[in-house]
């Protein structure tokens, strides 16, 4: 039983375990890449990832933008279809 349970919240913390991105835009130039938290994603971070970003404009010019591309819901949801698809296939196997 314990360890069902543990299994169980393993699965959940994957779940809920989302990678978030920052975006920076500049004269053009764009720089995309994988951060821990969005408080992250400023304009120091964009120049140390690509110091040519802002070429012909200031830094203040930087667009940022933080997203993540899958969701908790979307993982939850497929985390569940598989553990369902393993019961079943144990449940036929023992059949």
């Amino acid at each position: 039983m314990r360890l069902k349970l543990m299994a169980l919240l393993a699965l959940a913390a994957i779940a809920y375990a989302n990678q978030q991105y920052c975006k920076c835009e500049c004269s053009g130039n764009s720089v995309l890449g994988k951060i821990d938290r969005c408080g992250l994603c400023n304009s120091s971070w964009c120049l140390q990832q690509n110091d040519k970003l802002c070429e012909d404009e200031e830094a203040e010019d930087i667009m940022i933008s933080c997203f993540q591309i899958e969701s908790s819901k979307e993982k939850f949801i497929i985390v569940v279809f598989v553990l369902s698809v393993l019961a079943l296939l144990v449940a036929g196997y023992w059949r």
